[in-house]
């Protein structure tokens, strides 16, 4: 039985290159087709990675091995913040990231831009402990949701959003941002997407 105990916390710089192997990773385990080109060849770019550094919008999941006493508070998995962890470790290191989410910061929401948990490292709650980390944030920041684009067929993607509390947005209440992300993602060659939103319950969400 696996017994470790994993935190979402802010990303590094550091962190960069072992986050494109996981994306490439994750990407190798959709159904042939449903990427264009080879894994890893959509990658989030280092420019969006930079900019979510930046803005604080960049997350990894970590195993719970070694901290710093003054270090943000991290989430645990069981999307509990972990306040008293002046005695607990933190894992470092370029390959601590098991997961990870970057979000972009659109008007009145938070974009799900990327969040993709490392094959071996699936199944133990990465996705749900990255996904509240996320949603905390936006309640944070006084986001009045957060949305996203997805395969609407695959089981770890629409399917699994909808479990967390994220629903359909029809293409008749499409914001133009969400729009422009659909068309441009079809136009790569990527169907079957859908766009979802997740209300944080902070302030109305209004869809032109």
């Amino acid at each position: 039985m696996n017994t470790a105990r994993y935190i979402a916390v802010p990303a590094s710089s550091g962190d960069f290159s072992r986050l494109g192997r996981i994306e490439a990773a994750g990407d190798a385990q959709f159904p042939p087709g449903r990427f264009p080109g080879e894994p890893g060849s959509d990658n989030v770019p280092l420019s969006e990675l930079e900019k979510a550094l930046s803005d604080g919008l960049l997350w990894i999941a970590v195993e719970e091995r070694a901290v710093e006493e003054n270090a943000e508070a991290p989430w645990t998995a069981d999307g509990e913040e972990l306040r008293d962890s002046h005695n607990s470790r933190i894992s470092s290191g370029a390959d601590r990231a098991l997961g990870f989410a970057v979000c972009i910061r659109r008007a009145d929401h938070l974009h799900l831009r990327q969040i993709v948990v490392d094959p071996p490292s699936q199944r133990r709650g990465i996705g749900k402990l990255l996904l509240e980390r996320i949603f905390s944030e936006a309640q944070e920041l006084g986001c009045a949701a957060v949305t996203l684009t997805t395969f609407a067929d695959i089981p770890w993607n629409a399917p699994y959003y909808r479990l967390r509390g994220f629903l359909t947005v029809e293409e008749s209440d499409l914001t133009s941002a969400l729009r422009k992300d659909l068309e441009e993602e079809r136009a790569a060659g990527m169907f079957r997407r859908i766009a979802m939103i997740r209300p944080t319950g902070m302030s109305s969400f209004f869809i032109p």
